[in-house]
C-alpha cells in the first residue's frame, strides 16, 4: 500500500512538474509583454476575486463530495449521486455568475478601495469577463475530485496545462492588439476546454441532465457539509483579498509584482502539496469511512516527516537565491528593477510559508475525511483575524515585509494549533513518533546556512548558474546530513524511489 502511495505520488508530481513549468514559460511571457502596470494591478485584483471566491465555492463542494461520493459507492449509488450533484450545481453556478456580473463594479470598489476611477472601471470589464469561467469551474472541480475518488490521479494536472498553452499562443498572437484583455478572456475559455476534456474522461462515472436539477436529500447533504468547509475557505480566500487590498495602496505595480513572486511560490508549493494531496485525500477518505484511525494515524505521521525532508531543503534554497530566480525569470522586457525587487521580497516571505501550508493542506484533508469541517473552519477563522490585524498594524511601516511577513507568521502560529486540536479531537498525530528525529532536520538546516554563507560570494557567474550551484549546495548538504544521522524517512523514500 505504501509503495501504491508513493508511485502514485510521483505520476501526479511528474504530471505537475511538467504543467508548471510550462505555466511558469507562461509567465514569463506575460510579464516580458505587460511587466507590472495599472493594468496588470487592476487585471490581478479582478482575476485574484474570481479565483478566491469561486474556487472557495468550488473547492468545498468538491472535497466535501470526496468522503459522500466513496460512501455511496458502498450502496452502489454513486453514478445517480454524482450525475444529480454536477447538473444541480452547473445550474446554481449561472446564477451566481449572472449576479457578479450585475453587482461588479460594487465589488471592485470593496476589493480595490485604493484604485482611481480608471482603474476601477478596467477591472470591472475584468471582473464580469473572467467571472463567466466560474459556470465551468464547478463542473471541473467536481470532475477532477470524483476522478481523484476513483484513483484515476493526474487529470487535473493535465487540464492546467490548457490554461497556459491558450496564453503562450495568445498573448503573442493577440497581445498588441487587446493588450491585457488577451488574460481575461483566455480564463473562461480555457475552463471551457477543460470542463470538456475532464467530462470526456469522466462521462462513465457521471453524466450531466437537465431532468437531474433537482435539490433532493442527498444534495442538500452535501451543501450542509460543504458550509463549513466554506466558511473554513472563505478565512484564506478573505485573507488574500485583503493582502491585495493593503497591497493596491503600496504603490503602482506592487501588486502585480507580489503576483508574481506568489506565482513562483505556487510553482514551488504546488510540486509538493498536490501529490500529497491528491493521493492522500482519498486514502484518508476510505480510513475515514472505516473508522481506521490506526490506518489514519500513520499515514498523517508519514506525511509530516516526508514533508518536513522535502520542504526544508526548497524554502532554504528559495530564501537564498530569491533575487537570482527573479532576475532570470522576470528580469526582462517590461519588468523593471523595481519590480524585480519587490518580487524577490515577497518571494522569500511566501518561501517561509511553505512548510506550514503543506502540513495544513494534509491535516484539514484529515479533519474532512473524519467528516469534521467545523474546527478547521474556526481555527482557519483565527489565523485570519489574526493575520488581518498584523497587516493593518505593519503594512503603513513596512509596507511589502508587513503584509506579507504577518502571512508568515501566521501560517506557523495557528499550524502548531491546528496539530494539537487535531491530536485532542480525533486521533493522536503529533506525537513522540512525529517528533522523534526531528532534531536531525535542524542539524541539516544549520549545515546548509554555514556553507551557504561561506560561499556567498563564491559564485558569481550569472543569474541561472548562481542558482544553479547554491541550489545543488542547499539540497546536497541537507541530504547528506540526513544520510549521515541515519534518518529513516528519509531512507524511506530513498526505498520507494528505487522500487
Amino acid at each position: 500500500m505504501k509503495n501504491n502511495i508513493v508511485k502514485s505520488s510521483l505520476v501526479v508530481v511528474i504530471l505537475s512538474l511538467i504543467a508548471k513549468v510550462i505555466g511558469l514559460c507562461k509567465t514569463i511571457i506575460q510579464s516580458y509583454y505587460f511587466g507590472a502596470t495599472v493594468s496588470t494591478d487592476a487585471f490581478n485584483i479582478a482575476n485574484g476575486f474570481v479565483g478566491d471566491v469561486f474556487f472557495m465555492l468550488s473547492t468545498a463542494v468538491a472535497v466535501a463530495f470526496v468522503p459522500l461520493y466513496i460512501q455511496k459507492k458502498q450502496d452502489g449509488d454513486e453514478y445517480k449521486f454524482a450525475s444529480e450533484t454536477i447538473s444541480f450545481l452547473s445550474v446554481v453556478s449561472i446564477i451566481i455568475t449572472i449576479l457578479v456580473i450585475i453587482i461588479s463594479p460594487i465589488i471592485i470598489k470593496l476589493i480595490a478601495p485604493g484604485f482611481n476611477d480608471e482603474e476601477h472601471d478596467l477591472a470591472t470589464g475584468f471582473l464580469r469577463g473572467i467571472c463567466i469561467s466560474f459556470i465551468f469551474s464547478i463542473g471541473t472541480d467536481l470532475y477532477t475530485n470524483l476522478l481523484n475518488a476513483e484513483k484515476k490521479y493526474g487529470y487535473s494536472t493535465f487540464c492546467s496545462i490548457i490554461n497556459s498553452l491558450i496564453l503562450i499562443i495568445g498573448i503573442p498572437l493577440f497581445g498588441k492588439a487587446i493588450g491585457v484583455w488577451v488574460l481575461a478572456i483566455s480564463v473562461p475559455v480555457s475552463y471551457g476546454l477543460q470542463l470538456i476534456v475532464l467530462y470526456i474522461a469522466g462521462r462513465k462515472y457521471a453524466g450531466f441532465s437537465i431532468a437531474d436539477c433537482r435539490l433532493n436529500e442527498s444534495i442538500k447533504l452535501l451543501i450542509r457539509q460543504s458550509v463549513p468547509i466554506l466558511l473554513g475557505q472563505a478565512t484564506v480566500e478573505i485573507n488574500q483579498m485583503i493582502d491585495r487590498a493593503l497591497l493596491s495602496s503600496v504603490g503602482e505595480g506592487v501588486l502585480t509584482a507580489i503576483s508574481y513572486s506568489s506565482v513562483l511560490y505556487q510553482f514551488a508549493s504546488t510540486l509538493i502539496n498536490v501529490p500529497i494531496q491528491t493521493v492522500m485525500f482519498t486514502e484518508l477518505s476510505e480510513a475515514g469511512a472505516r473508522k481506521d484511525y490506526s490506518r489514519l494515524s500513520s499515514l498523517l505521521v508519514n506525511c509530516y516527516k516526508i514533508s518536513m525532508v522535502v520542504c526544508i531543503p526548497v524554502m532554504l534554497t528559495i530564501s537564498l537565491t530569491s533575487m537570482d530566480i527573479v532576475e532570470m525569470i522576470f528580469g526582462h522586457g517590461s519588468f523593471n528593477g523595481s519590480a524585480v525587487n519587490n518580487c524577490a521580497i515577497g518571494l522569500i516571505l511566501y518561501g517561509l510559508c511553505l512548510w506550514p501550508v503543506c502540513i495544513k493542506t494534509i491535516l484539514t484533508r484529515a479533519y474532512y475525511a473524519l467528516n469534521d469541517t467545523k474546527w478547521p473552519m474556526i481555527i482557519g477563522t483565527m489565523e485570519v483575524v489574526f493575520n488581518t490585524v498584523m497587516s493593518i498594524i505593519t503594512a503603513p511601516r513596512y509596507g511589502i515585509r508587513g503584509i506579507i511577513g504577518s502571512t508568515a507568521a501566521a501560517s506557523y502560529i495557528f499550524i502548531i494549533v491546528m496539530l494539537i486540536d487535531f491530536n485532542r479531537r480525533h486521533t493522536n498525530t503529533f506525537n513522540r513518533i512525529a517528533l522523534k528525529g526531528i532534531w536531525k532536520y535542524f542539524i541539516g538546516i544549520m549545515i546548509c546556512c554555514f556553507f551557504s554563507y561561506l560561499l556567498k560570494n563564491t559564485f558569481l557567474i550569472n543569474n541561472l548558474s548562481d542558482f544553479l550551484i547554491k541550489a545543488f549546495i542547499n539540497f546536497m548538504f541537507f541530504f547528506a546530513t540526513l544520510l549521515c544521522l541515519k534518518d529513516n524517512t528519509f531512507k524511506y523514500l530513498l526505498r520507494s524511489l528505487k522500487r
